[in-house]
């Protein structure tokens, strides 16, 4: 009867070791997902961020693009009418 009382012992003590090692993990997991979090986050802040600043260059384009084809244009009535002014004294 001592044996089996010695072994019942023996159990609940190995029982509580993987118990509180249970324990143990559960609170790193707890603090790697925390961090990862943190993480995440700042991840997400810069991708934002980028987004933004791809956002603002690309509306920049666009509107040197349009000023381009504006500049384009004039330059090329004013080619045009110098041509003709050309021809004109010419003929």
């Amino acid at each position: 009867m001592a044996q089996a009382s010695s072994q019942v012992q023996q159990a609940a003590g190995t029982f509580d070791g993987w118990k509180k090692m249970a324990e143990e993990q559960v609170a790193r997991l707890g603090a790697t997902f925390e961090e990862a979090g943190k993480l995440e986050a700042a991840a997400l802040e810069q991708a934002q961020a980028t987004v933004r600043e791809l956002a603002r260059m690309t509306h920049e384009s666009i509107a040197y693009g349009g000023r381009l084809a504006a500049e384009w244009r004039k330059l090329a009535l004013e080619s045009a009418r110098a041509t003709a002014e050309l021809w004109k004294a010419k003929g």
